[in-house]
């Protein structure tokens, strides 16, 4: 997941009640000098990428705990299938 989606990601995982659940690990420009390694929540995920400066390539690891799978419904298809 890019850079470039992280606006809709947030508000797609807050909308859904997930903001505080989920945990969100950045990691951007892998196994390069620059690269960069980030964690944070939902609600805090544009203000983490301003603060590392965060660019693409990156890729979102995003993990919920298994008490808040039923939030997944309530998330639009398309995002539910990037996270599946």
């Amino acid at each position: 997941m890019g850079v470039a989606a992280a606006p809709d990601i947030a508000d797609h995982l807050t909308r859904a009640g997930l903001d505080q659940h989920v945990q969100i690990d950045i990691v951007a420009h892998a196994q390069k000098p620059e690269q960069i390694i980030a964690s944070c929540k939902a609600d805090s995920l544009l203000q983490t990428l301003r603060d590392h400066d965060v660019s693409n390539p990156a890729i979102f690891f995003v993990t919920w705990p298994s008490d808040q799978t039923q939030a997944m419904d309530r998330l639009p298809i398309q995002l539910a299938d990037c996270l599946a």
